[in-house]
């Protein structure tokens, strides 16, 4: 199914209802005047049989394939046309993200412990690995074709270019987070456990730096080519990725299982489940600035090449914001939003909510209110 809409910007603010300080952070006490340019969002969504958490994946067509709880990869064509995959007949979902394999093919993992390696064109035509646990880590394709993703049951999993599997690695805790493979072919990967795995290529182990809780958080590399994740101590970790000691944290106010998306400028940003999202200066490891939503915040930022940022919340919305962290404008779904936002070649933003909706969404071209109002601004001596 395929709806279509316009989503007014204004309308919801009018209300009076929800956005009440929304954006404010309370620990801000300076004001500038500037000006805000709003837009409205509009796009349409598609109907799925189950809510929609995973994230979509660009093929080389242009078509996007994105994962939800009825099992199915759902494949949204450039002509505006859905087709649904099925992957398994058990309705165990799909909440790992899809990845694009050298062949073509997609590799993804479910929630009933396979890893599926599917030809999109030829979906009857799969090659299934069984694990002993719920996969909800997303696939990630390394330089070389081979392919690299973590289980439930505790192990990483190291598959060669063509899906035949290579290695696995028992860490100490069930793994949710995806990987980072880094310039020299480490691969850096969270465990539920408190620890985050350096892999060598072959799928052998290099180090493991521990925290004090559990990271489901996938890292991310910084301008200057340290690691940054996040851990359910509410803590954000800088990790130095030769030799795997940290060198500086960040003190949120709940839970980090959402990943670090990082700025032109350097600036890292990432959501907490105490509701906002963080904006932070990577060379001291202090927040730079906040922005305030209604839910914690599950999901992780995407930046488009305006450098605009995505994110959604359990509040609802998807929030596109300027990078100083005023809001630019919002979408509102169904229900909780923990998916990741993918964006397209031509500014199209790709998100699913568990309202069973994926939402296929553009800002307009032109601002469609602009606000003059006092903004939160980082105080100066």
């Amino acid at each position: 199914m395929r709806t279509t809409f316009s989503f007014a910007l204004f309308f919801l603010l009018a209300t009076g209802k929800v956005w009440a300080g929304l954006g404010e952070s309370q620990d801000e006490r300076c004001f500038e005047n500037k000006e805000i340019e709003r837009f409205d969002v509009k796009g349409k969504f598609f109907t799925a049989d189950g809510m929609v958490r995973s994230s979509g994946r660009v093929l080389r067509d242009g078509s996007v394939v994105v994962g939800s709880n009825d099992g199915a990869l759902h494949r949204i064509k450039p002509d505006g046309k859905k087709v649904a995959i099925k992957l398994n007949e058990e309705w165990r979902g799909i909440t790992s993200s899809p990845a694009r394999m050298h062949d073509g093919r997609v590799v993804v993992g479910s929630d009933d412990g396979n890893i599926y390696f599917v030809d999109v064109d030829e979906p009857s035509e799969k090659v299934v690995f069984k694990t002993d646990g719920a996969v909800l880590s997303s696939p990630v394709v390394m330089a070389d074709g081979s392919v690299v993703v973590g289980s439930g049951d505790g192990k990483v999993y190291f598959f060669n270019s063509d899906g035949s599997f290579k290695a696995s690695y028992q860490t100490e805790g069930g793994i949710g987070a995806s990987p980072l493979v880094i310039a020299d072919g480490t691969v850096v990967i969270g465990s539920g456990r408190g620890g985050v795995y350096f892999f060598n290529p072959d799928g052998s182990l290099k180090l493991v730096t521990r925290m004090l809780d559990a990271v489901y958080s996938s890292a991310t590399l910084t301008k200057d080519g340290r690691i940054v994740v996040g851990s359910d101590d509410g803590n954000v970790y800088f990790i130095d990725s030769k030799h795997g000691s940290i060198v500086g944290t960040y003190k949120t106010g709940g839970k980090v299982s959402s990943s670090p998306a990082v700025l032109d400028d350097g600036t890292v940003v990432v959501g907490s489940y105490d509701e906002r999202v963080h904006f932070i200066n990577p060379d001291d490891f202090t927040q730079k600035l906040t922005f305030q939503t209604q839910g914690p915040i599950r999901s992780s930022p995407a930046v488009m090449k305006d450098g605009t940022i995505v994110i959604g919340s359990n509040d609802g919305n998807v929030y596109f914001l300027y990078p100083d962290r005023n809001l630019k404008a919002f979408l509102r779904t169904g229900d909780e939003v923990e998916a990741v936002p993918v964006v397209k070649e031509d500014g199209t933003v790709i998100i699913g909510s568990r309202d069973q909706k994926i939402y296929a969404v553009k800002l307009s071209e032109s601002p469609t209110r602009i606000f003059k109002q006092a903004v939160a601004v980082p105080c100066t001596e």
